[in-house]
């Protein structure tokens, strides 16, 4: 990694306020409640990360990985009938984003790989997501199938029904597409 100064830390309670801030700002206001991050970090068992630059007093916020352990999670619409594995051996890419200024470098990459590790640890045997269709570029789904991920379903107006501004979206409610994808580990 270029950047010498970016520490990787897990996902616990002590940084659930600077995840709020994150998200509010790079996925959309309202996206995560404290609450939900709270059950969010207890859901993890371990396999969510953030990434901080030590560049900064207090250290900033950069990345973050939220990854729901297997057996940890219900998500719906989900095809589990399409997935091949039992639910209970399936983790759950729910998040990943990297501030603007250090893309590129393999930092999203590097936190995804952390999550799979400990996923296939606690007994994984695959990951699903939902990655955004609408992202720009589509770099959501081209990341994921770098990373070996296969798409397996769509799902229309998947984000409708959270109460947040999306950033393409808002205003209104949010329409934004997520294609469900699976990769096996």
């Amino acid at each position: 990694m270029k950047n010498q100064n970016i520490e990787i830390s897990k996902f616990e309670l002590n940084a659930v306020s600077h995840v709020i801030e994150f998200t509010d700002k790079w996925i959309g206001k309202g996206y995560y409640t404290e609450q939900q991050l709270k059950e969010l970090v207890w859901q993890s068992k371990g396999c969510s990360f953030l990434a901080w630059d030590l560049n900064f007093t207090p250290q900033k916020l950069i990345a973050l990985r939220l990854t729901l352990a297997p057996g940890a999670w219900l998500q719906n619409p989900c095809s589990p009938t399409k997935w091949n594995v039992a639910h209970q051996k399936v983790g759950y890419f729910k998040s990943l984003f990297v501030h603007g200024n250090y893309r590129s470098i393999g930092l999203g990459q590097k936190l995804s790989n952390l999550s799979l590790n400990l996923v296939s640890q606690l007994g994984g045997e695959a990951v699903i997501t939902h990655s955004w269709l609408e992202s720009p570029n589509n770099s959501s789904q081209i990341y994921l199938k770098k990373m070996g991920f296969i798409e397996i379903a769509t799902h229309p107006k998947f984000w409708n029904n959270i109460d947040y501004h999306c950033t393409r979206c808002a205003p209104n409610k949010c329409i934004c597409t997520a294609v469900e994808m699976i990769k096996y580990i």
